[in-house]
């Protein structure tokens, strides 16, 4: 145990932290893809999507060996929190049975909206609103800085839900005006863009540059190792995108350590980026690029075991997936996994060109998910049964309900 004045005077961080064997260029693994330029989500939740939007202009440079105008994430993410408000209004309208004090109200009370999300998601608003480059979009500090605006508005939909419960406005009213809120903070989207001397709509420019690479279907599996989340089993949170209890868009299979990481080496090895949901809080040095299990020694620093296991962890509330990246790389020797390559997204300046380095064990223990297309994960697992698989349903705060 570290001396106590060492502590107070050090700080916990410092006086636990500890050196790591990290390669000078860890962004060349033995499957590597090209870097291209990082996304930076600023002091946004948007790390969902501009991983997705990363995937989306890689696969338009592999195959063109050009540079799409940068996507805007913050029309991806103007949509979704009109959908969160629309879904959080309606379901407050629904339970109006249920006591203030209710878990379920609580739930809703603690956080109406966020801005965090996920990769079905990100599909589904983009094949039904387009997008557009970023530079015909708006100008507005609030993109880039989210935390006033959110703050605003669940104060705002707090109000809402009082007058709904207590009979004093209807649904639709109140929608409006949160979303003239919306408008008013970050302006409204244009109807048209002009690009390569055409005048298209963002869904007719989503239809002519975009649609191609959005058209192989994809499975969102979960690695959660624990009595109380069966493997082969799909799970599904309750409410989570949806006003009805029953209705989540999102679908995740629990699948084993095995599978999940030879899964995601099989569409690197296919030159396809993965999509991920992680914890990136834990042993993690955000401005270094570093994700590595060996970065703190925080039980040996105060002499006692603190670590769960990674199912317990998610059951316990210890950890969730909160942070989305993309896999870009994975060094592989006599078949064993040494580290990958991810790739972050809070600009050019943070580890290796936006880039940062993942341990081998940091992905075992805090990768949760990885999103695969239905082709690769075919090799690997009977996609009808995959369908077919019994459904369980979670309660809306059940960490599994955390969006990357």
């Amino acid at each position: 145990m570290v001396d106590s004045q060492s502590i107070k005077e050090n700080g916990i961080l410092n006086s636990a932290k500890q050196e790591v064997e990290i390669p000078t260029d860890y962004c060349n693994c033995s499957i590597q893809l090209k870097k291209t330029k990082a996304r930076n989500q600023k002091h946004s939740g948007r790390c969902w999507i501009e991983a997705a939007l990363d995937e989306l202009e890689y696969k338009y440079f592999i195959e063109t060996g050009e540079t799409l105008p940068a996507l805007s994430s913050g029309f991806i993410a103007y949509y979704d929190l009109k959908l969160k408000v629309h879904i959080f209004l309606n379901r407050i309208y629904r339970t109006q049975e249920l006591s203030v004090c209710d878990a379920e109200m609580n739930f809703w009370m603690s956080k109406p909206v966020q801005d965090a999300g996920q990769k079905a998601i990100f599909r589904k608003i983009i094949e039904e609103y387009g997008i557009i480059p970023e530079s015909y979009m708006p100008k507005s500090v609030n993109y880039d800085d989210t935390r006033v605006l959110l703050a605003g508005l669940n104060q705002k939909l707090r109000f809402c839900a009082y007058q709904i419960r207590n009979n004093k406005a209807a649904v639709e009213p109140l929608e409006r005006e949160v979303f003239r809120m919306i408008d008013t903070c970050l302006g409204e989207l244009p109807k048209t863009i002009t690009y390569n001397n055409s005048v298209l709509t963002p869904t007719e420019f989503y239809q002519k540059y975009i649609k191609k690479y959005m058209e192989n279907e994809e499975i969102s599996f979960v690695n959660c190792p624990s009595e109380q989340r069966l493997y082969n089993h799909n799970y599904k949170v309750k409410w989570l995108y949806s006003d009805t209890e029953e209705g989540s868009r999102i679908t995740h299979y629990n699948i084993s350590a095995k599978t999940f990481a030879a899964m995601a080496v099989c569409q690197l090895e296919e030159g396809l980026p993965v999509w991920i949901g992680a914890d990136a809080e834990h042993f993690s040095d955000k401005e270094e690029g570093i994700f590595d299990t060996g970065l703190f020694d925080f039980e040996t620093l105060f002499s006692t075991q603190l670590e769960l296991e990674k199912g317990e962890a998610l059951l316990y509330k210890d950890s969730a997936m909160t942070h989305a990246m993309l896999l870009c790389g994975v060094d592989i020797e006599n078949g064993i996994i040494k580290r990958w390559c991810v790739k972050n997204s809070f600009g050019d300046k943070i580890g290796q060109d936006g880039y940062a380095y993942m341990s081998a064990q940091w992905f075992y223990r805090y990768v949760y998910q990885i999103v695969i297309s239905k082709e690769t994960a075919k090799k690997f697992l009977n996609t009808k049964e995959i369908e077919n698989a019994p459904v369980t349903w979670l309660e809306p705060w059940d960490a599994m309900g955390c969006l990357a």
